[in-house]
């Protein structure tokens, strides 16, 4: 089976379309060769033999399974039909009377749907099984992921689940809806200059497997794929269309239609009018007579006004008849069927019909090999599609290919609008089991080049390029509404929520949205999507059944900073994200608007959400704004309006890394700087949970990082190690030590100025006297200072030290605003004006309030905002090695955080499938939700003393990015789980227990909501 999957991801991913137009590849025999090529170049370990082996294996497996001979004359060749027939049969089966996988096949379906669309597989078995009922199906609106037959799992998950952690637009089916409006929507300036983009910047580049292997542009794929796909249609649906100019050569016009008898009568007639003196002298014919003519003979009095054969000219009347037959034919110009199809249509309609067809078929191929003459016909390609566009309803819904399916009548319409795209694919299995049918093998042909296409623009548009990291993840994620322009925000999110309930029992569900900037356009969303999803959705479709079982997060978006690209003589003016920073600001107090002014639309949002590339934003950026949210209320007093509970907070933290230490530190800064609390929840959190000592022995104990995270994590992980009393660390503490001083002269030893540090130590001393009091200093007069780089130096009275320990406390005022350090020193808020005042200052961290006094720390924490050179001294990028104790100083501090943060009650949220697609896991039973709870799991006491049983929850992310839904997030990891063997080779867990544990983790996804009970 493992083969089989290799060999239909190579196949559809690594084949070009371009081998089946020039003959090279066919539906039902794909070289073996040519497979042996894409293996040698994308599996490294595989010598060249061995995979001919594979592969022959493979063609004598299928073939004996199936019963079925190879239909190719070509030994040495796959056939799709049955490489496909034969996944099914062991992949997919039916309960619950519809199509469902195999429980313990499920990881090989992800395996293979994961790289090609599982309508493919799904449309096939059904054919499959209608023809064996002798029946032609009619609706197609299997469920957008395909289901399981694991009843025990069914069953536990019937109870009811919650969806955490659900981007809006991302878990909107937007490639199919891509798909459907490039298919239908040809010409337009925006879809054009997307292509081309994708050109510019593929994600899933291929190995040029010799000098003919050339992918074809984008721009011209997406031209052969609404080709092939309007051929297709108009063939299966018996609609002519017509592609070009069609001609008939003259011999084939005389010797097809124009009979030499008929002619000959006709002649005999014309020879009979003349004697009757029924034509009048000269060479004029009478109109009466000219119409007997006509309709005695219509073929034959076209034939010569269209040669302009004067049948007056003295030769023909006087010669015999071979004189005049022969001036008929000596005629060779080609003969357009826009002028002789009258009378073909009528008097020859199957030849016709098979002459315009044989020429619709050659125009088509000829246009497939030919990249400069198709690009040129969108115009005349979109009006064959707007002739379909407009035949009936399926304007609305955008896909002329609904005109042979009963999808309008369909009550999911996100599900209808998919009908017509599953109907093609269907109808050509279809065709492939009847024995009777009619359909060509060219056809077929065209069909898989056309399927290539397809799967091509899918590896653009959803993530599926096995490539790590937040960016790749990021460069996906802007693709998702490039095509999909023709359909409203309301429709994507009421698409979004239909196909997740569809077949799932959501007991809540968590929209996260990106907030707008004013307090009526907050209004004006939140209606709009409440409008889609409430009229449209099954959330309405029980009409005794209340509306509240979805709310809205706001999140907000993380991005590098961007205050100043360009060092100038104001860049000391503006702190760290400052652009950034302001742009929260007003969006939270266009949320506070929301709640003060609408409590309607204002108690639909509970929570708040920061999202998007931790590198380069750290939670700092939003520490303020998320303890104003946290700390807002609206009581009410009398009011007969609705109380709106206070906001709830989740934060996206520690899904990718540069450092396992520089994750562990963004999540202690997003629990400290935004007063994270019991009831809060973490999303992702991979660095908490991941395999540390593997992680780095995968990148070979070897990081890249900027000098100042690496700076910011050595200090960090210092002082953890000592607040958590790590024992034999004091080799390791002492490397520490080295490397701050080393990176700490890197980046502040050339920018600390004496003079600089004078003047802020005199206005602070100025502003607060408490600041000369802390440094050992009672007075206002003689104030001197000097930098620490390693050495213990003092000048004048006051001696500062940027040691170690003077650096964490800077970073610890980190969570504070950066405007309250702009002079150098801490200047509390004065008269406080508003909430914003009252939070610019972390009211819980530090705990040591005099620590804002300490000048070393005050002095650090206005460089490392406002400085310039010390931001540009930071951002140089390093490669550092790790040394083995330093990796286990790390896992001692992640085991003591998980044990915090489940002291305080922060949940997790969970994400399989993301976080295997962008971080550094490989498999679902690898994944750190193992190492964040397993009770249950195991009986051994000191394991389960080991994991410190965090409140923990299964989501999906983005549900369309990632190919999945909630219920299959689940039967993914109990599938994972189900594969661990100890060394024996028996299962490390029962089932019993597995689906006891997601039982338990069901049940505390559905405590985690921000919804009531």
């Amino acid at each position: 089976m493992e083969e089989l999957c290799n060999a239909l991801i190579k196949i559809f991913n690594n084949i070009l379309p371009g081998d089946i137009f020039d003959g090279r590849i066919s539906w039902n025999n794909i070289p073996i060769h040519m497979l042996e090529k894409m293996y040698f170049a994308y599996e490294k370990q595989s010598e060249e033999s061995e995979i001919n082996r594979r592969l022959h294996y493979l063609k004598d497996e299928v073939e004996f399974d199936l019963h079925e001979k190879h239909e190719s004359t070509n030994s040495d060749s796959l056939n799709l039909s049955l490489l496909i027939r034969f996944f099914n049969k062991y992949v997919l089966t039916y309960g619950y009377n519809e199509l469902v996988c195999r429980f313990e096949r499920l990881p090989y379906w992800r395996k293979v749907t994961r790289n090609i669309s599982q309508d493919i597989f799904v449309a096939a078995k059904y054919a499959e099984r209608d023809a064996q009922n002798g029946k032609t199906r009619r609706t197609f609106t299997w469920r957008k992921v395909v289901a399981h037959n694991n009843v025990q799992l069914n069953k536990l998950l019937e109870k009811g689940i919650s969806e955490n952690h659900f981007h809006l637009f991302s878990s909107a089916p937007y490639f199919d809806l891509a798909w459907l409006s490039l298919m239908n929507h040809v010409k337009q300036s925006s879809m054009l200059r997307n292509l081309e983009r994708i050109d510019r910047e593929r994600r899933y580049p291929r190995i040029r497997l010799n000098s003919e292997y050339k992918e074809k542009e984008y721009t011209v794929q997406h031209m052969q794929a609404v080709l092939i796909r309007v051929y297709l249609y108009s063939e299966l649906m018996g609609i002519k269309i017509q592609l070009g100019s069609y001609m008939a050569s003259w011999d084939w016009v005389c010797k097809t239609v124009f009979d030499r008898e008929d002619m000959r009568q006709w002649y005999k007639l014309y020879i009979k009018l003349l004697n009757r003196n029924f034509i009048n002298t000269g060479n004029n014919l009478e109109e009466d007579t000219y119409e007997q003519l006509k309709k005695k003979y219509p073929r034959i009095t076209w034939l010569l006004s269209y040669l302009k054969i004067n049948i007056f000219d003295d030769k023909i009347r006087q010669e015999n008849f071979e004189y005049f037959y022969q001036k008929v034919f000596e005629h060779h110009e080609p003969v357009s069927f826009d002028d002789c199809g009258w009378f073909l249509r009528r008097d020859n309609y199957d030849l016709y019909e098979k002459e315009w067809s044989r020429q619709t078929l050659e125009q088509v191929n000829k246009f497939l090999k030919n990249d400069e003459l198709i690009r040129g016909r969108y115009q005349e390609f979109q009006t064959i599609i707007d002739s379909f566009l407009y035949n009936g309803k399926t304007y609305m819904n955008k896909d002329y290919a609904m005109n042979a399916t009963d999808g309008w009548y369909e009550k999911n319409e996100t599900l209808a609008m998919l009908s017509g795209e599953r109907w093609l694919i269907y109808t050509m299995f279809r065709n492939l089991e009847n024995l009777n049918s009619q359909i060509p093998q060219v056809l077929y042909d065209l069909f898989f080049g056309y399927l290539l296409i397809k799967e091509k623009f899918r590896m653009e548009l959803l993530q599926n390029n096995d490539k790590l990291g937040f960016a790749n993840f990021k460069a996906y994620q802007s693709r998702k509404s490039w095509f999909t322009t023709q359909y409203s925000a309301g429709e994507m999110a009421r698409m979004a929520v239909e196909t997740t309930i569809d077949g799932q029992n959501i007991l809540s569900l968590e929209l996260r949205i990106k907030p707008q900037n004013t307090f009526r356009e907050n209004v004006k969303m939140i209606r709009r999507y409440d409008k889609a999803i409430s009229n449209k959705s099954y959330f309405d479709r029980n009409k005794d059944r209340k509306f509240d079982n979805y709310y809205y997060v706001f999140h907000f978006s993380k991005r590098k900073d961007d205050t100043l690209k360009k060092e100038s003589d104001f860049s000391n003016m503006y702190y760290r994200h400052q652009r950034l920073r302001d742009e929260v600001k007003v969006q939270t107090n266009a949320l506070i608007d929301l709640r003060k002014k609408n409590s309607e639309y204002g108690q639909r949002v509970l929570g708040i959400d920061a999202c998007s590339d931790e590198d380069g934003c750290r939670p700092e950026v939003f520490a303020t704004a998320y303890r104003v949210l946290k700390n807002h209320t609206c009581y009410r007093g009398l009011s007969l309006q609705p109380e709106i509970p206070q906001l709830r907070a989740t934060y996206h933290v520690g899904e990718t890394f540069q450092d396992i230490a520089d994750g562990l530190r963004a999540i202690d800064e997003a629990i400290r700087f935004l007063n994270l609390d019991c009831g809060d929840r973490i999303g992702h959190a991979v660095a908490l949970g991941i395999n540390v000592e593997k992680w780095y022995h995968d990148k070979l104990y070897t990081i890249s990082i900027t000098r100042q995270d690496y700076l910011d994590n050595i200090v960090w992980l210092y002082h953890k190690l000592i607040r958590y009393s790590a024992d034999n660390m004091d080799t390791l503490l002492k490397y520490l030590e080295t490397e701050f001083q080393l990176y700490f002269s890197l980046i502040f030893g050339k920018v600390l100025k004496t003079d600089y540090i004078n003047s802020i130590i005199l206005k602070a001393c100025e502003y607060d006297k408490e600041y000369g009091i802390l440094q050992g200093y009672n007075s206002h007069q003689d104030c001197d200072a000097t930098y620490y780089d390693g050495r213990q130096e003092k000048y004048g009275t006051i001696n500062v030290e940027f040691n170690m320990e003077f650096y964490y406390y800077s970073w610890m005022l980190r969570g504070d605003h950066p405007g309250l350090y702009a002079d150098g020193f801490y200047k509390r808020p004065g008269f406080k004006k508003d909430i914003w005042d009252d939070f610019s200052t972390n009211p819980f961290w530090p705990k040591e309030k005099r620590i804002r006094h300490i000048l070393p720390a005050v002095i650090l924490n206005h460089y490392y905002h406002f400085v310039s050179a010390t931001k540009k001294l930071g951002s140089v990028p390093i490669t550092v090695h790790i040394p083995v104790n330093m990796v286990k100083g790390i896992s001692f501090v992640q085991k003591k955080m998980q044990e915090e943060i489940a002291e305080r009650g922060i949940s997790i949220e969970t994400n399989p499938s993301s976080n295997i697609l962008i971080s550094n896991i490989n498999t679902y039973e690898e994944h750190p939700i193992l190492q964040f709870y397993n009770e249950g799991l195991s009986a051994d006491s000191e394991i389960l003393r080991n994991c410190k049983q965090i409140n923990v929850s299964i989501n999906t992310d983005n549900q369309e990015t990632f190919s999945t839904n909630l219920s299959n997030e689940y039967a993914l990891m109990a599938s994972g789980l189900g594969q661990i063997r100890d060394e024996d080779g028996n299962p490390v867990y029962n089932k019993v227990d597995i689906y006891k544990w997601l039982d338990d983790i069901r049940e505390m996804g559905n405590r985690q909501s921000f919804m009531k009970p």
